[in-house]
């Protein structure tokens, strides 16, 4: 049975780099549909959390797009979960959306990860985390 609230996919994409054809993708990622808000360089905006993996996530339909290598700290609210923050640096941008990295340093931090992470996949895949 599929979660009410999170419009979340089974979405075991890889990435392929199309310069060289390997794979750059390190960890899975699961397709989401959250709304956040997040902060970078002084400005807060808003966006969908589309994807999310171990690694880190991609927030699409942006308000404003904060600058490759800028540090951003993501807000959201997951069913679930509650409240979290989850802070990466920028890595590419779009036209409406980023990505970035995790920056976990701490065990917490990384619990926080993980839970949203298995939470996502068990609701794409209809298994309990």
């Amino acid at each position: 049975m599929r979660r009410e609230g999170f419009g979340v996919a089974s979405d075991r994409r890889s990435h392929v780099d199309r310069r060289g054809g390997e794979e750059r993708r390190t960890s899975a990622r699961n397709s989401a549909r959250l709304e956040v808000h997040f902060a970078s360089s002084g400005s807060e905006g808003s966006g969908v959390l589309t994807d999310v993996s171990y690694a880190g996530a991609r927030v699409a339909e942006c308000s404003w797009l904060p600058p490759v290598g800028a540090v951003a700290i993501l807000y959201l609210e997951v069913p679930g979960l509650g409240a979290l923050e989850l802070s990466g640096t920028v890595q590419r941008e779009s036209e409406s959306a980023f990505a970035l990295a995790y920056e976990v340093e701490d065990l917490a931090g990384r619990e926080r990860v993980d839970r949203l992470t298995a939470l996502l996949f068990a609701a794409a895949t209809d298994v309990a985390p």
